[in-house]
């Protein structure tokens, strides 16, 4: 959609998050085992989290899934956005990567 979806949240703001699961997935097929050491496994919570995106079949539908995973990243009791964040801190490979 081209409109904004969030009222207080851009869309390049959303996207941004989105990268972010992507990117954690990617580091969990990388870096699989040091992850598991960690405590830090998210591809089963990215799925969990994207089934009703996965499930959508009209735009409406769609723009409702991305602000449902937006704010279950938002949510400080979320386990996701808890790993999101500890990844860098934990993990010193993606911390180099994501230090460019």
């Amino acid at each position: 959609a081209s409109e904004q979806l969030h009222e207080y949240v851009t869309n390049a703001h959303l996207v941004t998050k989105v990268e972010d699961l992507i990117n954690a997935g990617v580091y969990e097929l990388y870096f699989g085992d040091l992850l598991a050491a960690n405590g830090l496994l998210v591809l089963g919570e990215i799925a969990g989290a994207m089934s009703a995106w996965r499930a959508a079949t009209q735009d409406a539908e769609r723009d409702a899934a991305i602000l449902g995973l937006y704010e279950l990243l938002q949510s400080s009791e979320g386990s996701l956005r808890n790993k999101l964040l500890l990844l860098p801190m934990k993990i010193e490979y993606i911390r180099l990567i994501e230090a460019g």
